[in-house]
């Protein structure tokens, strides 16, 4: 018993809305496939949740993203737990996770919910660094 209670003991002490906020905001991008490029803007829309916007484009195609999927992350696990580095929510019918994986690099999992053939899951770089 002793040894859950310092597990959320240790979890509670990552919580840190507040920092979290700069370590996720930004626009971000990465290659989905060999002749894709995706974007992730991360805007934030309350003091622990943030708007994404996720749209894929063809190299060198006309500028026009092929779908764009738009949600709301909140700071925390799926379970409510607050921890540093870590939002979630949910696209049409499935979770979608946001990690911090280093300073502007973002690792994004998601249950379906891209394009026809593009799946939004992966690494992100932010653009710029």
């Amino acid at each position: 018993m002793n040894r859950v209670l310092t597990i959320i003991a240790a979890i509670a002490a990552l919580a840190t809305p507040a920092s979290a906020a700069d370590r996720l905001t930004g626009y971000y991008n990465r290659e989905c496939s060999p002749t894709h490029i995706c974007d992730l803007g991360i805007k934030p829309s309350g003091p622990t949740s943030w708007a994404v916007t996720w749209e894929p484009f063809v190299y060198s195609g006309d500028g026009k993203p092929l779908c764009r999927r738009e949600f709301v992350v909140n700071v925390g696990g799926p379970a409510g737990v607050l921890v540093d580095g870590i939002a979630h929510g949910r696209l049409g019918g499935g979770l979608v996770g946001v990690l911090v994986r280093g300073m502007g690099r973002l690792e994004v999992r998601a249950e379906g919910q891209g394009c026809v053939g593009i799946g939004m899951g992966g690494f992100y770089e932010a653009v710029g660094d």
